[in-house]
């Protein structure tokens, strides 16, 4: 799977597949249906072409039927919800966008630990 520069719909059937792609994958799990899903979009998107350029960044829609038993063993109750992987092994997670200040820390650190070849 090759890099993206913008997030793209990911599912529970190919999330190990990017996890064991990328050295660093922030995953976030949303809704269209919440109601600041697009101020949200933007300001990861903001966020993204700040400071990360090398985290490789997905979105899983709640509604997406295929993701329905990975959430619920996730007891995921609230969106948007975020998880950090760092070479397969979740870092962070953070529940709620917020002012995007942490989740801005955690992607900085994220992506200073990916080695400079990759």
């Amino acid at each position: 799977m090759a890099f993206s520069p913008t997030p793209f719909d990911c599912n529970a059937d190919n999330l190990f597949d990017v996890l064991s792609t990328h050295p660093a994958v922030l995953v976030h799990v949303d809704a269209t249906w919440n109601g600041p899903f697009q101020t949200n979009r933007v300001k990861l998107e903001k966020l993204r072409n700040i400071c990360c350029r090398r985290v490789h960044i997905v979105r899983m829609d709640v509604d997406d039927p295929r993701n329905r038993d990975l959430l619920a063993r996730l007891k995921l109750l609230n969106v948007p919800f975020f998880s950090l992987y760092v070479d397969g092994e979740l870092r962070a997670t953070q529940t709620g966008m917020g002012d995007a200040k942490s989740l801005e820390k955690s992607l900085r650190a994220a992506e200073a630990s990916i080695p400079w070849y990759w």
